[in-house]
C-alpha cells in the first residue's frame, strides 16, 4: 500500500519535514519515494517505511548484527561481567593464588609417581625383610596393593564419581599392567 508523506509521518508518528528530510539523505536509506510526476506528491510504500523505521529503532537500542538483535543494555551488561572476572583472575594471579593448570597437573603426576612407586616396592620390602613368608602371600599383597591403586586412578577430580580405564594393557588374571609387573619383578 502506498500513501502520502503526511500519512507516513502520522504512522511512524514523527512531523512530516521529517519524512521529507529522510528521504532526502541517501546515507540514511530510507525507502525511497516514487513519484508520479513534476509537481505530484510523492507516494511511499507503508511497509518498507514501517521496516526502515523498526530497524532504525533497534539500532538505537543495540543493532542487528548478522541479523540477531543486539541488546545493547545486555552487551554492556555481558562486557562489564568479563572485565570484573578479568580483574578477578589478575588480582588471584597477584595474590599468587591461582596456578595454571598444566603446571599442577605435571606435579600431580609426578607425586603419583612416586606414591606408586612406594606403594609397589612394599612387597619387595616385606621379602627383604621377612624371607619366610611365602611367595604366594607377597603375590597376593601385591596384587591387592595395585587393586587399591587401580581404584584410586579412576577417581575423578571433576565429577566425584569413577573414570573407565581402558583394560587392554592388564595381564590375564592378574589386575597388573605389565608396566607395574615389570617394577614389582626388578
Amino acid at each position: 500500500m502506498r500513501l502520502n508523506g503526511r500519512q507516513i509521518a502520522e504512522i511512524l508518528g514523527v512531523d512530516e519535514n521529517t519524512v521529507s528530510r529522510w528521504a532526502k539523505k541517501p546515507e540514511l536509506k530510507f525507502p525511497v519515494a516514487e513519484s508520479t510526476g513534476k509537481n505530484t506528491e510523492k507516494a511511499y510504500d507503508v511497509n518498507a517505511c514501517v521496516m526502515w523505521w523498526h530497524n532504525r529503532e533497534l539500532a538505537k537500542m543495540g543493532g542487528i548484527v548478522d541479523g540477531t538483535i543486539i541488546n545493547l543494555q545486555d552487551e554492556r551488561a555481558r562486557k562489564t561481567k568479563e572485565e570484573a572476572d578479568h580483574m578477578a583472575l589478575k588480582n588471584n594471579i597477584l595474590r599468587q593464588e591461582h596456578s595454571p593448570n598444566a603446571l599442577l597437573v605435571d606435579a600431580l603426576a609426578a607425586f603419583v609417581g612416586q606414591i606408586v612407586a612406594v606403594v609397589g616396592s612394599i612387597p619387595a620390602r616385606l621379602k627383604q625383610r621377612n624371607p619366610n613368608i611365602p611367595a604366594a602371600d607377597i603375590e597376593a599383597a601385591t596384587q591387592e596393593l595395585f587393586k587399591v591403586m587401580d581404584n584410586a586412578s579412576k577417581i575423578s577430580i571433576y565429577d566425584d564419581g569413577l573414570q573407565d580405564e581402558p583394560e587392554s594393557d592388564r595381564e590375564e588374571g592378574s589386575g597388573l599392567t605389565e608396566t607395574q609387573r615389570a617394577a614389582i619383578d626388578s
